[in-house]
């Protein structure tokens, strides 16, 4: 099928935005209006430049073709990803566990997504074509959009995201990608124009929509496809995301019948913008290692925000891409490109595997039962394996994405000055994922002039542990966490804080300044700043705080900023009372409904407080907060239900009275 010369314009000027997207801060107004549309805009060109004569194939040989343009691009981005550290470090994690991520695990959600999605449009068509009208048609296809809207959010609501297990595609945001597409598919099939004059009146209109989109992403909630996060209405996602994809289409055929020198490297950054947009991330990484390497400076895209680092990131790769793009389509069109790519893809293959056994040797063993997966973790069996535990993340090994446990109670009476997990001011952080599995740590005594709790600084997680006594004291002080990394993937779920916090500035019950989410935590220890900075949950600010309560002091710091369900002071009493779990997840089910803009869902929960019952207090709560939501739809529904039957009954009664009668007669 020939090429669309505007299409890929259009990606062109998109892939440049995403790059721009990744740069910028998440709260951001740029951000907001990049993620707003970018990701459906390439789904949405998938649907409308499907070439029709390949719905002709059978099943398996479309599997083949779309595994050849768009599964082993995904596999690819994997491998390069894993050896560049764009996965963080998982140096340490031996060869059968980087293979299993590679291939079952679906961390590159985009082209995942785009392979899945690709795959169920063919099954789509099939049943696209048995209706007869171009009307039926349409209103087939809009129904199925609007029905997998609702499938894919109830299956991401549910806890159901990246689900069955070790599957390797998001089947939620793939049934996303698969609305985008058949939405495409339509405005191709309806001859949707792009090249086109407008009057004075047509010109004001698009102004005046364009002003309208503007404000309402400036006022609307989070959106992110990834994080199945649509803002407030999905409905004006939708709309707003064809609008806009619809806005740059047009200006790229304005582009195209204008600006040639322009046209031709958009032309060629859009027909390759598979390879910007896995290389981009490699670069940022490449990008942030030299500039800390020279300046001391940590810049996190995404995260912290530069404005003369946004505008230097972007430049450089401009000039890194552009002939990047030429020369790889320079290669494609020799008659011998396919057997180069061939064999370079051979060569990645091999490097990877000969990355992987490097690690894979005893030598580097961790010193700890388990093999640090989610059924086998590493295990913490003593005071001396806590330790070592400590050191080895205070060494550079970060852990990402590996597992601990802890087997019993933890007594560090003996240790006079225990040195943080991961300490403030160094890039040795901890980045996996430790369960106290409701075991304690008692006698936790850290004195120290810097920031500092148990985990100085946190990037992974921690999850049902208890600190049951002990003395911290620092600048900047927690009980689990001071600070959290700046990516904002940090957790502490369903911990217990009883330690005694004093902080030389500011002093937090479970944090001080935590980039990430504190979740179903109690504080009951006594907290002191000689500012008169003290908390019971958070001193001074963190991503989000859900069902967490201090005992006898405020929760949270005047300076919070971030999303709180949930959150506040009681008395020892009043938490005695409190049915911590069954409760707590009672209001999550709540606020799944009330508040769709957090991210926390049942399904994290319930595997971290390890029981299976609970999911039935979830879907009370889930009930509880519809019924709340939609209490005025309801009671139109459940009279108009009454109306119903009793009008049902009426009529039976009738019919029954008028049968015996004539029954009667007859004898």
């Amino acid at each position: 099928m020939k090429r669309f010369v505007e299409i890929d314009v259009a990606r062109g000027i998109v892939i440049l935005l995403v790059v721009l997207g990744h740069l910028v801060a998440f709260d951001n107004f740029l951000w907001s209006w990049i993620f707003s549309f970018h990701m459906p805009f390439f789904f949405l060109v998938s649907g409308y430049c499907t070439n029709s004569k390949n719905f002709e194939l059978s099943f398996f040989d479309y599997l083949k073709k779309c595994i050849k343009s768009v599964l082993l691009m995904a596999i690819t981005c994997r491998i390069l990803y894993m050896l560049t550290g764009v996965f963080g470090d998982v140096q340490n994690m031996n060869l059968n566990q980087k293979l299993l991520k590679i291939f079952l695990e679906p961390s590159e959600w985009f082209i995942a997504s785009l392979f899945l999605g690709r795959l169920l449009f063919w099954g789509y068509i099939k049943i696209y074509k048995i209706f007869a009208t171009p009307k039926i048609r349409l209103l087939f296809s809009t129904f199925s959009t609007a029905l997998l809207f609702y499938i894919s959010t109830w299956w991401s609501e549910s806890g159901l995201h990246y689900k069955p297990e070790h599957f390797p595609f998001p089947i939620d945001t793939s049934l996303i990608a698969l609305a985008f597409i058949i939405i495409g598919f339509e405005a191709r099939n309806n001859n949707i124009s792009f090249n086109f004059s407008l009057n004075r009146v047509q010109k004001y209109l698009v102004y005046a929509l364009i002003l309208c989109t503007l404000i309402f992403i400036k006022n609307d909630t989070y959106v992110n496809v990834s994080d199945m996060k649509f803002g407030r209405s999905q409905l004006f996602f939708v709309l707003n995301a064809c609008f806009w994809c619809w806005l740059i289409c047009c200006l790229s055929f304005k582009i195209v019948n204008s600006v040639k020198s322009i046209t031709h490297i958009l032309e060629m950054l859009g027909k390759h913008s598979i390879i910007v947009y896995i290389g981009h991330t490699i670069l940022f990484v490449f990008l942030n290692k030299v500039l800390n390497y020279y300046t001391g400076i940590e810049y996190v895209p995404m995260h912290n925000f530069n404005n003369y680092l946004v505008v230097i990131y972007f430049f450089i790769t401009c000039i890194v891409f552009i002939p990047i793009c030429f020369l790889w389509n320079y290669l494609r069109q020799r008659k011998n490109s396919v057997k180069i790519m061939r064999v370079g893809y051979i060569i990645l293959v091999l490097i990877f595997l000969a990355w992987g056994a490097k690690y894979n040797t005893p030598e580097n063993t961790m010193p700890f039962e388990g093999d640090g997966t989610v059924k086998k973790p590493y295990l913490i069996n003593s005071e001396e394996e806590f330790c070592e535990f400590r050191d080895l993340v205070n060494s550079g090994i970060s852990f990402q994405g590996q597992y601990f446990e802890q087997t019993c109670n933890l007594d560090l009476r003996t240790i006079e000055n225990f040195d943080p997990i991961g300490i403030f001011g160094t890039d040795k952080y901890f980045y996996g994922i430790y369960d106290g599995a409701g075991y304690s740590i008692s006698n936790l005594n850290i004195n120290r002039e810097d920031n500092c709790a148990l985990f100085g600084v946190l990037g992974g997680e921690i999850h049902n542990l208890k600190i049951e006594s002990g003395n911290i004291s620092g600048e900047c002080v927690g009980s689990f966490a001071s600070h959290a990394t700046s990516d904002g993937n940090a957790v502490i779920f369903n911990c217990y804080n009883n330690a005694v916090i004093h902080g030389n500035v500011r002093a937090g019950g479970i944090a001080d300044n935590f980039n990430g989410s504190i979740l179903f935590c109690i504080n009951t220890g006594n907290i002191y700043s000689e500012t008169n900075c003290a908390y019971g949950i958070a001193s001074y600010s963190a991503k989000e705080v859900m069902h967490s309560y201090s005992a006898n002091m405020k929760a949270l710091g005047n300076d919070f900023s971030g999303i709180q369900i949930s959150t506040a002071e009681l008395s020892n009493k009043e938490l005695s009372r409190k049915e911590f779990k069954a409760k707590l997840l009672i209001e999550l089910g709540e606020n799944c409904v009330l508040n769709p803009q957090q991210r926390i869902d049942i399904n994290y929960c319930q595997n971290r407080l390890d029981s299976q019952k609970l999911y039935l207090y979830y879907i009370w709560g889930y009930i509880v907060g519809l019924l709340k939501n939609c209490l005025i739809e309801i009671i139109c529904i459940l009279g108009l239900i009454i109306l119903f039957i009793l009008s049902k009954k009426k009529v039976s009664d009738g019919y029954t009275h008028r049968y015996f009668k004539r029954k009667r007669v007859n004898l």
